[in-house]
């Protein structure tokens, strides 16, 4: 996988309406080609990873022991190029779902890049499954990696 992804790196990117422009500082992983081309951008940056802003992606990486954000994104791309079914795999929502259910990660201690005043919210797991995936997947992955 590793060998056939593109990551796209910038050092700042600006997207949106020239009198109301939007900076993007995130990293994503592209997952369709339809999707960028609606938003004006490069079709063929789907199935690859963006990292919209390098400074930032430099020091946001520390907040997941120094491998787990740019692996995050390689995770989305594992669940939709690698697993049966792709996005859509059954024993990723069945587990999500059960997840949901029990509630497990209702209430987290925050060890995120927000530092708000709150000490504990939802896991990031929780957005959907897509996160689900990639979150867990960053766990596992990266137990015993030394920064």
């Amino acid at each position: 996988l590793i060998r056939r992804t593109h990551i796209w790196v910038n050092a700042s990117y600006t997207c949106g309406a020239v009198d109301d422009p939007r900076v993007l500082k995130h990293t994503a992983a592209h997952h369709h080609w339809q999707w960028l081309e609606a938003v004006h951008d490069l079709p063929a940056k789907a199935k690859g990873v963006e990292i919209y802003n390098a400074k930032e992606y430099m020091n946001m990486r520390l907040h997941w022991n120094g491998c787990g954000l740019i692996l995050h994104e390689l995770c989305h791309l594992i669940h939709q190029l690698v697993l049966k079914e792709g996005l859509e795999n059954d024993e990723v929502m069945n587990a999500f779902g059960m997840v949901l259910e029990g509630g497990l990660y209702d209430e987290v201690i925050r060890r995120d890049w927000a530092f708000g005043e709150e000490e504990s919210d939802a896991a990031y797991a929780t957005i959907n499954h897509k996160e689900f995936f990639s979150e867990l997947s960053v766990a596992f992955l990266s137990r015993g990696y030394d920064a």
